[in-house]
């Protein structure tokens, strides 16, 4: 479906990503725009794909993240900017992006910001980029607290293999919805004998502990309210 570019600024100036654009800038980049279309399962971009020079807006539906074979997160809110990582560094693609449901894009090529006003485009580029750089710059900090979690996990897992070496616990419950450390879980107690039950929600930790007993809960301390 082509959309006049009037009509692209109009869904734009709502994402985060372009609060800071004047209009005439998004008229100019709203030319630039295509807006895609992907079925369930379609994979947008690939981990390891080295030829991306686009900016993907999520319009409506669901994107999957996967790194290596396991889900990271799920993008499902409009105005979320994916593949910017690959542009901003020029490098290869880092994660995979497979749709969930069917799902529309908006797509920016970075090709054609030479296409802006000669007079706009030092301002253009230095927009993009401060925004690159507040968008990084969250994406550390949520990176900083999964290594932080990834820490306390493994400190904790280790805790509980010495402990069912021990003899004294063999059931384990690990409350966790990060994927990643799911996968962390099941390696760091693979093997030791220990009888690990991983739930994402404490909903389903309150349910299952109704039905039996664990030697050992693992989880965050603002998790535990479902145990008063």
């Amino acid at each position: 479906m082509r959309m006049h570019p009037a009509e692209v600024a109009k869904e734009l100036k709502d994402f985060l990503f372009f609060k800071s654009f004047s209009e005439d800038l998004l008229l100019q980049l709203s030319a630039m725009t295509t807006m895609r279309s992907f079925k369930k399962g379609e994979v947008i971009l690939r981990e390891g794909d080295a030829s991306n020079k686009s900016l993907y807006f999520l319009r409506s539906g669901k994107v999957e993240v996967s790194l290596a074979g396991e889900v990271v997160t799920i993008l499902q809110n409009a105005g979320e900017v994916m593949g910017e990582m690959s542009v901003v560094s020029l490098g290869v693609v880092s994660t995979t992006l497979t749709t969930v449901k069917d799902t529309e894009c908006f797509v920016i090529d970075t090709n054609s910001f030479d296409g802006v006003h000669p007079k706009d485009l030092d301002h253009f580029k230095s927009l993009l980029y401060r925004i690159y750089s507040v968008i990084l710059a969250e994406r550390l900090k949520k990176t900083n607290e999964k290594a932080r979690l990834f820490e306390i996990s493994t400190r904790e897992l280790q805790e509980s293999q010495n402990v069912a070496k021990s003899g004294i616990a063999g059931k384990v419950m690990l409350l966790e919805s990060e994927k990643k450390l799911q996968v962390v879980a099941r390696l760091a107690l693979g093997g030791t004998g220990v009888d690990l039950n991983i739930v994402s929600q404490s909903a389903e930790a309150e349910a299952s502990l109704a039905q039996q007993s664990v030697d050992l809960l693992i989880c965050e301390d603002k998790n535990l309210a479902f145990l008063k």
